[in-house]
C-alpha cells in the first residue's frame, strides 16, 4: 500500500483528483493538508485521513501530491524537499521556467 500526503484540498482537489486516486487500491491518502484547517478536517474525515493546517512540522509521509495553486509550489517544495521521497505536482509545475529548474 501506498500512502500519500495531499498538500492543497481544494475544489480542483475534490472534484478530480480524489476521485481518480480512490480508484487506485494500492494507494491510500494518509494525510490532507490544507491552510483553511475546516476545509482539511472535512475532506480528511471524508477519506479517513489525518488533517494537517500547515507544514511547519514534518509529517511522517514519503509521497507528496501538490495540489496547492501554482504561485505557492516552492513554498510547499521547500518545506518538504530534505524529507520527502516522492513529489508530484499537479500541472503546470510553476509558473515560471526559473522556479521550475529549481524544483527540478
Amino acid at each position: 500500500m501506498i500512502e500519500i500526503c495531499v498538500i492543497g484540498a481544494g475544489k480542483i482537489f475534490q472534484l478530480y483528483h480524489m476521485k481518480s486516486i480512490n480508484l487506485i487500491d494500492s494507494i491510500t491518502i494518509k494525510y490532507v493538508v490544507d491552510k483553511n484547517f475546516k476545509l482539511a478536517k472535512r475532506v480528511a474525515s471524508d477519506l479517513g485521513a489525518i488533517p494537517y493546517e500547515n507544514l511547519d512540522e514534518k509529517i511522517n509521509c514519503e509521497n507528496f501530491f501538490i495540489t496547492v495553486p501554482p504561485k505557492f509550489r516552492v513554498q510547499v517544495f521547500d518545506s518538504i524537499k530534505d524529507y520527502a521521497k516522492n513529489i508530484i505536482f499537479e500541472k503546470p509545475i510553476t509558473l515560471t521556467n526559473s522556479e521550475a529548474q529549481y524544483i527540478s
